[in-house]
């Protein structure tokens, strides 16, 4: 359990069911720039086993290792890692060699609201916001975020959220995450600084 700013972001990569371990065939970790949003297609049921349910899917009616997506977000906001990100999964085809996946469960559509907080619950949004900006700030190399749609072949609309809103949002979360951190250098630094000054005085 990693514990990244005011969220946690919950470690099941060892509890997940796997019949092999995924590998990195050709793919190069500096060559990964895209995460590919999903979701389940399925109604939000309790997470743990959810995740469990849809590693069981994907080994039992795909033939894959595991579940394919790096990332699950229930839709309280609870946030689940269930693969390394370094590890070349499976949910979005040849594109795998240079993306990671992250997914939200539901079943929602993409004309069940007009912004996204209509169409997923609010806390949902904002965990999958957080854990954008999140790892784009801690991997630069993370510039591009599209959805499932975009490179399906088989016609998904899934995510089945606007795209364009999602991005907006995510790089407004980098700014304040920026500016927070250095609001707490400058704070700390001042914070020093006066501390020296009463040591020197008082000495």
């Amino acid at each position: 359990m990693a514990i990244l700013e005011n969220r946690v972001i919950i470690n099941r990569i060892n509890d997940v069911p796997r019949t092999c371990a995924w590998k990195a065939r050709d793919r190069s970790w500096d060559q990964v720039n895209t995460i590919v949003v999903h979701q389940t297609d399925s109604s939000c049921r309790e997470a743990e086993t959810q995740i469990i349910d849809t590693a069981n899917y994907h080994i039992n009616s795909r033939g894959w290792c595991s579940i394919g997506y790096h990332i699950f977000i229930d839709q309280y906001g609870k946030i689940f890692q269930v693969n390394n990100l370094k590890d070349r999964a499976a949910h979005a085809g040849n594109d795998n060699d240079y993306s990671i996946g992250i997914v939200i469960c539901g079943d929602h559509r993409i004309d069940d609201g007009t912004i996204n907080t209509d169409i997923i619950p609010k806390k949902q949004y904002n965990a999958l916001v957080w854990t954008l900006a999140h790892i784009q700030n801690l991997y630069p190399q993370f510039n591009n975020i599209i959805g499932h749609t975009d490179v399906s072949t088989s016609g998904k609309s899934c995510p089945n959220l606007h795209l364009g809103e999602l991005r907006s949002d995510v790089k407004k979360k980098r700014l304040m995450k920026l500016i927070t951190k250095w609001v707490f250098i400058a704070f700390l630094f001042g914070s020093i600084v006066a501390i020296g000054r009463k040591i020197l005085y008082y000495n």
